[in-house]
């Protein structure tokens, strides 16, 4: 049976910037291991993710025709597997649902089959409001936990009705960081997708994007950290499985902002200097990662009070724990704190997430 490796050395490459070889070319280079023995199920893999453009969906025979005849070129003696097995995208049909009830529920029926027995599953789907996304968690008997991705794009196929983007996934280990033994794929906030291995926070991969699955970004040996859009979509997601007291940047942001309110009480001199800036990142971290968290809203309304009477935040809105909220049910949250007591990756007696954060049984 032949490698994935030995498959990329024998696709050529054209000058069109958008062909379905170039495409299956990118899509095997960038998201599957070189050391895989190539199969039908990384075809199908390929056609799931290329069909959630709308370039390939209008004409999925276009997709699927030179890539078969590519693949009988190469023959089933060195393919290693009948060509009947590779599935044909034609036969498929992409359903945008548009409940976001019915996705959630699809997406959890789906995994639910699917899930290692003894298995806990959970379904986030709030993020379908907002930024058109949602997630189901699995945590496993010895606390592993993988995350996938859903969105409201499905796909009719074998009679069911599935996720379109079913490798789309975050793995995590018992000890609640991503796991180094698995290739890790999620979607960044500015639509690129990401593809990751990581080890000791350490991360090598590349940002991907269009029906051609372009790189745009190498990632390189980089501290997880200093790749922020990557940074701050993990952390919104751990803040449902980890708690919070326990997570390290809460704590740094936390510290931070009962430091130089102190400061600023004491008038100490160069107090204000830098209080407005940490206001301003505590504020982003309270609205897009630590959402309605009462601790970090109570301690930047005190920081913007403070800062207000020294005259240093002219006509700054105070964020207030109601506002919070408020902003919170309007998004129409519905998911359930999970696991019903968060582990800590540290403090094993960490209190759980606000009750706010909802996940679906």
């Amino acid at each position: 049976m032949a490698k994935v490796a030995d498959l990329i050395k024998q696709i050529p490459l054209t000058a069109q910037d958008i062909s379905p070889l170039v495409a299956l070319n990118h899509y095997l280079r960038w998201f599957v291991s070189s050391e895989q023995d190539f199969g039908p199920s990384h075809m199908e893999e390929f056609f799931r993710w290329a069909l959630s453009f709308e370039h390939w969906r209008q004409n999925p025979y276009m997709l699927a025709s030179p890539i078969n005849d590519f693949l009988a070129d190469q023959g089933e003696e060195f393919l290693g597997f009948d060509l009947r097995e590779v599935p044909n995208p034609s036969d498929w049909q992409v359903i945008e649902v548009a409940s976001v009830e019915n996705a959630a529920l699809i997406a959890q029926k789906y995994y639910k089959a699917r899930a290692k027995e003894g298995s806990e599953i959970k379904v986030l789907w709030e993020d379908l409001h907002a930024t058109d996304f949602g997630m189901v968690f699995e945590k496993t008997q010895d606390d592993r936990i993988t995350v996938s991705y859903f969105d409201r794009q499905f796909v009719l196929i074998r009679g069911q009705l599935e996720p379109l983007k079913t490798s789309l996934q975050l793995h995590y280990g018992s000890d609640l960081e991503l796991s180094s033994e698995h290739s890790q794929k999620w979607l960044l906030p500015n639509g690129q997708w990401i593809s990751f291995y990581v080890a000791e926070n350490i991360i090598q991969g590349v940002q991907t994007k269009g029906p051609a699955f372009s790189a745009v970004a190498a990632i390189k040996s980089q501290p997880l950290h200093e790749i922020p859009r990557l940074f701050y979509s993990l952390k919104r997601i751990e803040q449902f499985f980890v708690a919070r007291d326990s997570d390290p940047l809460f704590k740094q942001i936390v510290s931070a902002l009962e430091k130089t309110i102190q400061n600023l009480r004491r008038r100490e001199e160069n107090a204000g200097l830098q209080a407005s800036e940490l206001g301003a990142k505590a504020q982003t971290l309270l609205e897009n990662v630590f959402r309605g968290d009462n601790l970090l809203a109570y301690l930047i309304n005190d920081l913007n009070q403070l800062l207000s009477k020294a005259g240093s935040l002219p006509g700054r809105r105070e964020t207030s724990v109601k506002d919070t909220l408020s902003r919170e049910t309007q998004a129409k949250q519905r998911i359930q704190s999970w696991p019903q007591s968060p582990p800590a990756r540290q403090n094993p007696q960490s209190p759980q997430p606000d009750e706010h954060h909802l996940l679906l049984d």
